[in-house]
C-alpha cells in the first residue's frame, strides 16, 4: 500500500512539474524573487511537493505534504515552512525551516528540519540539521535539502 501511494505522489509531481513548467517557459526570461506563488518538489529525506507564496525577494512561506522514507516505510508527513534568502539575485544564501507532523500508526509526531546552502535561480541545495521528540526523547540527525521553485509568471 505504502509503495502505492509512494508512485502515486511521484506521478503526481512529475504532472504538477511538467504543467507548472509551461507557465514557466512563458515567463520573463528575467530572473526575480518577486512576490508571485510556486510550486516546490523537495527531496530532504523525505519526497515532498510544496505549495507556496514568494512574499517579497526575502521571505517565502509553504505549505505541504509528503513521504518520509526510513527504514525502508514510507511514512505520510504534512508540511508547514518558511525559506528566507539573502538578496534578490540569481546566486544567494538561504535558511529554511519546516515543522512536518509525522503520521504513524495514528500519532502525529513534529519533525523540525533546519537547513542553510546556496540558492541559484529557482534550485536550493542545503545542509543542516532535523529534530524529532519521541517520548520525550530528542533525536538529531543531519538532512540534506534539494528544492526547486517552479514560480508562476507574476501579473506585471
Amino acid at each position: 500500500m505504502k509503495r502505492k501511494i509512494f508512485k502515486v505522489v511521484v506521478l503526481l509531481q512529475v504532472l504538477l512539474l511538467s504543467t507548472v513548467d509551461i507557465y514557466a517557459q512563458s515567463a520573463d526570461s528575467n530572473f526575480s524573487r518577486e512576490s508571485r506563488y510556486a510550486i516546490r518538489p523537495e527531496l530532504f529525506g523525505a519526497v515532498a511537493i510544496e505549495f507556496g507564496y514568494q512574499f517579497n525577494p526575502q521571505i517565502q512561506g509553504s505549505v505541504g505534504f509528503g513521504l518520509e522514507l526510513s527504514d525502508g516505510l514510507a511514512y505520510r508527513e504534512l508540511l508547514l515552512g518558511v525559506r528566507a534568502y539573502a538578496s534578490d539575485t540569481k546566486w544567494t544564501a538561504f535558511f529554511d525551516y519546516h515543522i512536518g507532523l509525522l503520521l504513524i500508526e495514528g500519532y502525529a509526531l513534529p519533525a523540525h528540519r533546519f537547513t542553510l546552502g546556496p540558492s541559484f535561480k529557482n534550485f536550493d541545495f542545503g545542509g543542516g540539521i532535523l529534530y524529532v521528540n519521541v517520548d520525550g526523547v530528542g533525536a538529531w540527525g543531519p538532512c540534506i535539502n534539494i528544492g526547486y521553485n517552479f514560480r508562476f509568471p507574476s501579473k506585471n
